[in-house]
Formats: C-alpha cells, sequence, structure tokens
C-alpha cells in the first residue's frame, strides 16, 4: 500500500517523479472503505466498500510501484546504475517502509496473544495470510493482512520482470495479467465449488464472500488490478499518446469498468450468477481505479481539487499503512474501553480535545511548520467527528448516524486513526528518512 513516490522520494534519484498527493487522498478514500465494512457495515450499503478499497490500493502500488521500477530499469540501460545496485536499493526501500510498522504489530499481538492470535503468527510474519485465509482459516484480526501478503508477493516477483525481460515483452506481459486475473479467480471458484475439492478449504467466513472469494485472496487473483495500475505506469512512461488520445485508456477503462460494475452488482442484489459477481466486480472496480489513479496522478481541478487536496486527507492517505495495520484490533476494544468511561466524561473529554487538535492545525498552517499541518488536521477531524456523534446523541436526533453502532463506528476509527498517527510520527517516519542514505 504505501509506495516511495508518496513522500516526493523515488527509488531512483530523477526530477520526472513527483509527489502526488491527490495519490495519497485515494489511499485515503480507500482505508476508508476498508473501515465502513469492517466497523459499521450499513444495511443501505450495497457496495462491498472492503473489496472496493483493497482493489483500489492493489491498482495504486501497481502503478507506483512499476514508475519506480521502470525509472530504474532506464537508469540500468543507461549504464548510471548497476542492476545489482538498484535491485538492493529497491528491497532496501521496502523493508524501511513496510517492516518497522508490521512487525511492531506482530510483536505486540504476539506479547499479548490476542483472540490467540499467537497461533498462526508465523503465516502472517512470513507474509502467508493470503494462503491461510485461502486453505486453512479466517482468523480475526489478522484475516485482513491477507492483501499485505499479496502485495509483499507482487513485490518479490516484479521488479526481477521489469529489470530482466526485453521492454517490448512488458506491455504484453500486463496485458496479459490483465486477463489472467479474472480466470484465476473463475477456475478457483468453480474448483472449490465442486463436490470433490470443498472439503479441502475452509468454510467462508466473511459475510460478503462466497465461494468464488478464494481465488480473489491468493497473488493470481490479484493480478489484474496489480496489472492494470502497472500497464498505466507503462503508457506513462513509453506511450504518454495513449493517455491522452481521445479514446484514451484511462477512459475506455472507466466506461467498461463503469458498465461491468453495474451488471455485477445488479447480479450480487439479486443474488444470481455468483461466479460472474466474484470474477467481475474486483475487475470492474480495478478499471475504474485505473480512471481515478490517473486523475489523481495528473491533478484535479476546482472543488475536487479543493476536497482531494484537503490537510486531513492527504495526512490520512500517508497513514493509511498504519491504520489498514491497526483498525482490525479496535473492534474488540471500542466497546470495552466505552463501558469503562461514564459518558459525561466522554463528552467532555471530547471538547477540548478538537480545541486543542484546531488550534494547533491553525498555529501549524499559520507559522508554516509543515510537520503539525498533518497530524493535528487528522486528529481535529476525528475530534470534530466524534463532537457531532456526541451532540447527536445528547439532543436525540432522529437518523442512522445517532445509533450506538455508528457510534462505536467513529471511535473505532478514530482510534485507528489515533494509532497510525503515533506509529508513523514515531517510528515509521524516522525509520523511512533512512531511504535518503540509498540516493
Amino acid at each position: 500500500m504505501p509506495e516511495d513516490l508518496e513522500h516526493g522520494r523515488p527509488a531512483w534519484p530523477s526530477s520526472e517523479l513527483r509527489y502526488m498527493p491527490h495519490l495519497d487522498s485515494l489511499r485515503a478514500l480507500a482505508v476508508f472503505g476498508v473501515l465502513v465494512e469492517h466497523f459499521w457495515r450499513p444495511s443501505f450499503a450495497v457496495v462491498p466498500l472492503g473489496h472496493v478499497g483493497v482493489r483500489l490500493f492493489f491498482v495504486l502500488s501497481g502503478y507506483l510501484i512499476t514508475r519506480i521500477l521502470l525509472q530504474s530499469r532506464e537508469s540500468i540501460d543507461a549504464g548510471r546504475v548497476t542492476l545489482s545496485r538498484a535491485v538492493k536499493s529497491f528491497y532496501l526501500r521496502r523493508v524501511l517502509r513496510l517492516v518497522p510498522g508490521f512487525y511492531t504489530v506482530l510483536l505486540l499481538v504476539a506479547m499479548l496473544d490476542v483472540l490467540h492470535a499467537r497461533q498462526t503468527l508465523p503465516w502472517h510474519a512470513s507474509y502467508l495470510t493470503n494462503v491461510y485465509v485461502t486453505f486453512k482459516a479466517n482468523p480475526w484480526p489478522l484475516s485482513p493482512y491477507w492483501s499485505l501478503a499479496v502485495e509483499e508477493q507482487f513485490y518479490l516477483v516484479w521488479p526481477c520482470l521489469i529489470f530482466l525481460l526485453p521492454l517490448r515483452w512488458i506491455p504484453r506481459l500486463l496485458i496479459g495479467l490483465c486477463v489472467a486475473g479474472p480466470a484465476f479467480r473463475l477456475v478457483i471458484g468453480a474448483w472449490a465449488t465442486s463436490a470433490n475439492w470443498a472439503v479441502y478449504l475452509p468454510p467462508i467466513s466473511m459475510e460478503t464472500s462466497t465461494s468464488y472469494s478464494w481465488g480473489a485472496w491468493l497473488l493470481p487473483g490479484a493480478v489484474d488490478a496489480l496489472g492494470l495500475g502497472a500497464l498505466l505506469a507503462w503508457y506513462s512512461a513509453h506511450r504518454p499518446q495513449v493517455l491522452t488520445a481521445r479514446a484514451s485508456f484511462p477512459s475506455i477503462a472507466g466506461v467498461t469498468g463503469a458498465v461491468l460494475f453495474a451488471v455485477t452488482m445488479i447480479c450480487r442484489v439479486k443474488g444470481i450468477a455468483p461466479w460472474a459477481v466474484e470474477t467481475g466486480l474486483p475487475l470492474a472496480v480495478a478499471l475504474l481505479s485505473v480512471a481515478a489513479v490517473y486523475r489523481g496522478s495528473r491533478g484535479l481541478g476546482g472543488v475536487a481539487r479543493t476536497i482531494m487536496g484537503a490537510d486531513p486527507l492527504v495526512y490520512l492517505g500517508k497513514i493509511s499503512y498504519g491504520i489498514y495495520l491497526w483498525h482490525s484490533y479496535f473492534v474488540g476494544w471500542a466497546g470495552p474501553i466505552l463501558s469503562l468511561l461514564p459518558w459525561a466524561v466522554i463528552r467532555v473529554g471530547i471538547v477540548p480535545t478538537a480545541i486543542g487538535a484546531g488550534f494547533t492545525w491553525w498555529f501549524a498552517r499559520a507559522t508554516g511548520r509543515s510537520r503539525l499541518v498533518g497530524p493535528s488536521s487528522a486528529l481535529t477531524s476525528c475530534a470534530v467527528a466524534l463532537l457531532a456523534v456526541a451532540a447527536a446523541r445528547s439532543f436525540g436526533l432522529v437518523s442512522p448516524f445517532q445509533s450506538e453502532e455508528f457510534f462505536l463506528f467513529v471511535v473505532r476509527c478514530s482510534g485507528a486513526v489515533l494509532a497510525a498517527v503515533l506509529s508513523w510520527e514515531l517510528l515509521e517516519r524516522p525509520i523511512n528518512g533512512m531511504k535518503r542514505r540509498l540516493e
């Protein structure tokens, strides 16, 4: 999920790679979809927002990682850097960015044995969560790490292909991946539903899943989203005219994705053709994500620019990896914590928190202290959301948003954001800065 471009530093120095804040905002929207799916899941939400968010993450990862690798490939071909140094640089950067936060969470899980998760830790520590979820069980709170496992497995093989294959083969490979992903999900889904093989697979425990979901949790079932993002990066680097033509790649992807999304959602709502839903819906979301990522990479205008460039949204995108790592633990923790605190204490505590965070945000903006803008804006947003829900409950306003379930949703989201802010500012960001030594 997190990429080097998110902080303006490419895997190999180049003025052609720039920081794109609107892509961070897309990350924030993606992780918000995951939070809604896991924390709230309202009855009126017919779209599986968690799956949508994860597919958007995959497209973003495919796009940004491939841009980085293509730039490094250019340096290798020009003789500015050796292949071994480029490979070493890439993997060291991935380790510095991903490992500290991930293994910190796993260490705490091992120490506390959260929900008896200690026995499955070897699977998660070796980035095989998706394999465990597919063939053994769906252990909460570690099961969401299946998507992180998919991305790590992708990172293992993708640099080798980009660096070693002839350039003319790469677009053909990418198109093949876009076809292979849906085909794999369809074949594995049919295999999983057959009487001869179903006995080898665990029962489905995700409410939005069917037997055809098993293929979506493995790397081959996600290569269409990763490949579409990579294809967008390839066209950006080698055939930019494809992106600006009247019938451009992003526009065709967007229209095709919208039609496919509508068809698969109709099938999902009516409960027909599950094979079409589980095969086509991830592809539809990936195609729509291509259009969104392309627009975000070019920079939005008008009202969209104001919204997607807002401080809280951009910062939440930067720490989206931490939010994803920590969020599942707040499903079980939020209720007991609230039960220990009187409602009056909660209401009184929110007000000074909102005022203090808001003042810090204003002060950081006014004095140019950019380091404080992001965290203070994110914490202000969480405090204001809590204050709004608390006010609705206090005045007895009737709406779906003043229910106990929604209040817990806001509390859990705020807890995940706070944990991610602390993780980023105290651990991940300092270690992430070490990547500058590799330039």
